[in-house]
């Protein structure tokens, strides 16, 4: 006669077996997209409608840099601080990289004095033909170096690229002076 502990040995064997069985089992393989158009698309963070840039300024801690475009002189410097020519195809690619910051994470659930935002470390101001004005307000970067935590008019806390915050802070250390023409040595 068999006895009742071992029935429940078996018994706990035969669900260990049972579970170990479950646990291995293939598991069902996804369907690959067809199409790119399949996959979710970048959001731009001023978003599609924005118009397009007419001035925008930017500061540091010590440092301004404000940009406006002007009808018939193209862009020129606003602030005190800056004066001279401005370099026309620089600050057109200052603007159109504004129009295409992209949001990496839309909606960060931190406090933003965690981030560098209370105080920010800079600040983007922002003004577009359609006469929409943003301040983008930017802190630390984030941990993995992927891109920047920003608020934008002191929403939300997000993430935005961080090569496209790079170019638009380096204008801070290297403002865009127009070259200056050099005189040829005469003969």
């Amino acid at each position: 006669m068999i006895r009742r502990s071992t029935w429940i040995l078996l018994l706990i064997f035969a669900l260990l077996l049972g579970f170990a069985w479950y646990l291995n089992r293939p598991k069902p393989v996804e369907p690959v997209p067809d199409s790119i158009s399949e996959y979710e698309s970048p959001i731009s963070l001023f978003g599609d409608n924005a118009g397009e840039v007419v001035s925008f300024q930017i500061k540091g801690n010590e440092q301004t840099v404000g940009i406006s475009r002007e009808e018939g002189n193209g862009w020129v410097f606003t602030d005190e601080t800056h004066e001279g020519a401005v370099d026309q195809s620089i600050a057109e690619s200052a603007a159109s990289q504004l129009t295409a910051l992209l949001l990496i994470e839309e909606k960060v659930v931190i406090a933003p004095q965690y981030v560098g935002l209370k105080p920010p470390e800079y600040e983007i101001s922002v003004k577009f033909s359609t006469g929409e004005t943003h301040t983008l307000y930017i802190g630390d970067e984030t941990p993995s170096g992927s891109g920047y935590y920003v608020q934008l008019d002191e929403g939300n806390v997000a993430i935005v690229d961080y090569f496209g915050i790079r170019s638009m802070l380096s204008l801070l250390d290297a403002p865009p002076y127009a070259p200056t023409p050099t005189e040829s040595p005469s003969p």
